[in-house]
């Protein structure tokens, strides 16, 4: 079996046809997001934030829904067969009611403009079925490749784990103090690294806050703690599986420039 004839069955054909719709779908929303932004003047802060977090989640919604309707649309209706009714003759049925099959018309009395049109319908139809199998295999191929950009981002993360150093003693006094006044009862885990190159939040299940050694010799504490309440209220947030559902969004929607402009 070829590349076109097994991504030619009706699965991969409807998948093909989902990235397809999503061209005008993701143009869609972005244009609507855009107009919401400037209509409602979000020029900076959460609400600006929630507005294109509202539509990136349109986004990433908009392909399984359009899954579902195509399989719902292919799926041909079941009639179980029944008796077929006797129906009796007592003489020969009347001309006037006597089946006569309907003529399709030809060629010949269609306008040339409508030919041209249906035509042209085709041969667009014609390419398209075509070309449906190599741009899923090139969206694969894609998906492919920024999957393994992810996975190396997953692999860094881990590198960064390691060689970890408690903060001072007077400097986790004030972070427990922090801590408390955010609201994040037994949250404990920011350290120094090494390996740190600016202060970062990371992980999902167990979160950490990461200080670069460096910044611990040219910050005051007060800095410090000022820039450790910016990471605390990302992990508060939940702004890491944000960020983690954002990068599978970019990576299974990679073809579209709005999903980039919106990220």
């Amino acid at each position: 079996m070829s590349i076109v004839e097994f991504f030619s069955q009706p699965v991969w054909h409807r998948l093909s046809l989902t990235l397809v719709h999503f061209l005008w779908q993701g143009v869609a929303v972005a244009v609507v997001a855009c107009a919401a932004v400037r209509l409602l003047r979000l020029k900076r802060g959460n609400p600006r934030y929630g507005a294109y977090l509202l539509a990136f989640a349109v986004m990433a919604v908009c392909p399984p829904v359009t899954f579902i309707i195509l399989a719902t649309r292919a799926a041909p209706a079941v009639i179980a067969p029944g008796p077929m009714p006797e129906i009796e003759s007592s003489g020969p049925v009347p001309r006037s009611v006597a089946y006569e099959p309907r003529r399709q018309p030809s060629e010949d009395t269609l306008p040339i403009g409508l030919m041209r049109r249906a035509s042209l319908q085709e041969r667009l139809d014609a390419a398209l079925q075509t070309s449906l199998p190599w741009m899923l295999v090139c969206w694969m191929g894609g998906v492919l490749v920024l999957s393994v950009r992810l996975l190396l981002g997953f692999i860094g993360v881990r590198r960064w784990r390691r060689n970890l150093e408690p903060l001072a003693e007077g400097l986790q006094a004030r972070v427990a103090l922090l801590i408390e006044r955010l609201g994040m009862p037994g949250f404990s885990r920011v350290f120094t690294s090494r390996r740190a190159q600016e202060a970062v939040a990371l992980g999902y299940l167990r979160p950490m806050i990461l200080l670069p050694t460096a910044l611990l010799t040219q910050m005051s504490p007060e800095m410090l703690e000022a820039i450790i309440a910016h990471e605390l209220a990302h992990i508060r947030r939940l702004d890491l599986w944000v960020n983690l559902a954002q990068r599978v969004v970019e990576t299974l929607l990679f073809y579209h420039p709005a999903v980039w402009w919106l990220s």
